[in-house]
């Protein structure tokens, strides 16, 4: 699944601290949930890239549901930062196929509970995702629909 595979190497990217591979997998209309444009959101890493001497980034139990136009990707984040910042929760990201067929990044999202994925259905997940912040974000944003 290429969903899986961007997933993956835009992980590969934030820990290679590539900023350029890395803002390469966001749409060019990306917000942040704090309302920071590409170009805003691409100095902001940097910075943050730049403060630390070691980062990992881990992801697991990676989980995508995807529909012909929009994917989205839960999975568990590790990031550990010089021993000084560690975050352990939900990553969920929102992809969308743009023109040429290629997946695209529109919304991030991390909450620092970890996913359990034992004897979750796709309708707990669907429900989960509608209790989402992004959800709220999405539906707030001037952006169209999906």
């Amino acid at each position: 699944e290429s969903v899986t595979q961007n997933v993956k190497d835009w992980t590969t990217a934030w820990n290679a601290r590539d900023i350029d591979s890395y803002i390469d997998f966001f749409i060019a209309s990306f917000v942040s949930t704090d309302r920071k444009n590409l170009k805003a959101y691409k100095a902001y890493k940097k910075r943050v890239f730049a403060s630390y001497q070691d980062m990992n980034v881990v992801m697991k139990n990676i989980r995508v549901f995807t529909h012909d136009s929009y994917a989205v990707a839960l999975m568990d984040q590790e990031f550990d930062g010089d021993s000084r910042f560690r975050a352990y929760g939900r990553k969920v990201l929102h992809w969308q196929r743009v023109e040429g067929g290629e997946w695209k990044l529109f919304h991030e999202e991390f909450d620092g509970r970890p996913l359990h994925f034992t004897n979750l259905s796709r309708e707990k997940i669907a429900n989960m995702i509608k209790a989402s912040p992004s959800t709220k974000f999405m539906s707030d944003s001037r952006e169209p629909k999906l």
